[in-house]
């Protein structure tokens, strides 16, 4: 049963490529200043942030709970209430924080080739953050109707199928599912910056081997093969990675 499982898993790593191909080659774009480098007597290169764009408008909040990561030492991980953002970032919404950036014609569609920094920039002018790796894949792990559907196997079923079939780059935003937070798009449509953290540093900066039988050691579980593709593709990222099906959502302190 686990040579059966491990080869499992290094079908699902290998198809890492599959489901990203049309991400486009990593690339260092031109530096982005981040808002906190930005000195407060000097312009930003940015469009000013009205009030309305900022604060909770399009958020949901999420109540406190617990999930269990794929990689843990000490089982479940509790995460405390935060907010974050209904839908992806629109290549719209950052049109209007940085102009010119993408195509006017695809307002709808996700935000995408932005750096870490880019994408830090814009939610710290909106008084927002990234969500961390244990918020998003908290959330992440809600279906449509349970807020925990770790252990259902038809939906990680589903999301997986989802990961390997090939992005269709017209896709808008809120195109795939709403899931039982209220959240939507958090499979599927684009792959999404999150802030990595200490407790997963080792599977999201390419220090452990995410390579087939090496991705399974001291994973909690080895049939969630989704997750397996997350954190292989987290692993090959840094700040100045950039592409064509990775966007980004904001999250906020409840």
């Amino acid at each position: 049963m686990r040579t059966v499982s491990l080869l499992l898993i290094a079908t699902a790593i290998a198809v890492v490529a599959h489901a990203s191909r049309d991400t486009g080659p990593v690339h260092a774009p031109p530096a982005v200043p981040r808002t906190a480098d930005m000195p407060s007597h000097t312009s930003s290169p940015f469009a000013p942030v009205s009030t309305q764009a900022t604060g909770s408008a399009g958020m949901v909040r999420i109540p406190a709970g617990s999930y269990m990561p794929l990689y843990a030492e000490d089982g479940r991980v509790s995460v405390a209430a935060f907010r974050i953002d209904a839908k992806p970032v629109t290549q719209a919404q950052y049109n209007a924080f940085r102009p010119a950036h993408g195509s006017t014609e695809a307002a709808d569609r996700p935000a995408t080739r932005m750096t870490r920094i880019d994408a830090r920039a814009y939610c710290a002018a909106r008084g927002k953050r990234l969500p961390s790796i244990d918020e998003w894949e908290y959330v992440a792990g809600a279906s449509r109707t349970a807020r925990d559907a770790g252990n259902d196997a038809a939906f990680r079923q589903e999301i997986l199928e989802r990961y390997t079939r090939a992005r269709d780059p017209r896709a808008a935003v809120g195109s795939t599912f709403r899931n039982a937070f209220g959240v939507w798009d958090m499979h599927g449509l684009v792959w999404e910056w999150v802030e990595p953290s200490a407790a997963h540093a080792g599977h999201t900066k390419g220090e452990h081997d995410m390579s087939c039988a090496g991705s399974a050691s001291g994973a909690t579980s080895t049939t969630d093969y989704a997750a397996f593709l997350r954190f292989a593709f987290r692993s090959g990222l840094n700040d100045d990675s950039a592409g064509a099906g990775l966007g980004f959502r904001c999250a906020a302190d409840a």
